[in-house]
């Protein structure tokens, strides 16, 4: 008799798991539902020496963006330090970060500063209605089937990047945090 509840008890956790697994991989990558980890400190990423081959480079990658201009990280290699934010309409952090990104980017794009806003698997006319609304006068990129995401290792949204203007990834910041512009004027000042 207890032999019979064992197996009964472990096929049950058998198919639990399998349960849990299915549901696990066929969620979407970017849930909406997801709030980003807000608590998480910021990642500085340090590169160490000049390395022919950095571990740390940006993975190259072109998009198109609303007007339909092809735009490729490598145009600013060597001319630009690039603020990268990955963003969609639905993300309540994103559209409380997106207006303070915008102004320090506004603040120093002269001094050679480009800010690239990525939006995450989301229709041209649904951000171009968004961006029209908001206000925004960044470039606006077209990530349709989240591969860029991916290559950066993007797990929730809003994700900033900080690219120097050698292409080396510099820092990552996951998530809302009301201090952002502080942030990159330390960040970003050094690399310009």
């Amino acid at each position: 008799m207890i032999g019979r509840n064992f197996v009964f008890a472990a096929a049950g956790l058998v198919v639990a798991a399998g349960i849990f697994s299915f549901y696990r991989a066929s969620r979407p990558a970017l849930d909406p539902q997801e709030s980003p980890a807000m608590e998480r400190e910021p990642e500085i990423i340090r590169v160490q020496g000049d390395q022919p081959r950095n571990p740390n480079a940006a993975p190259e990658f072109t998009l198109t963006d609303l007007t339909g201009r092809q735009v490729s990280l490598s145009s600013y290699r060597g001319k630009k330090v690039v603020i990268m934010e990955f963003w969609a309409t639905w993300c309540k952090p994103c559209r409380m970060t997106m207006p303070m990104i915008e102004k320090f980017w506004k603040k120093h794009q002269a001094r050679g500063v480009e800010l690239l806003s990525v939006n995450q698997q989301e229709s041209r006319e649904l951000v171009k209605r968004f961006v029209e609304a908001s206000s925004i006068e960044s470039r606006v990129l077209l990530d349709l089937d989240a591969g860029v995401a991916t290559a950066f290792g993007v797990y929730g949204l809003p994700t900033l990047f900080v690219i120097d203007k050698q292409g080396v990834l510099r820092y990552k910041q996951v998530g809302f945090r009301p201090d952002v512009e502080e942030r990159l004027e330390r960040i970003v000042a050094p690399l310009l």
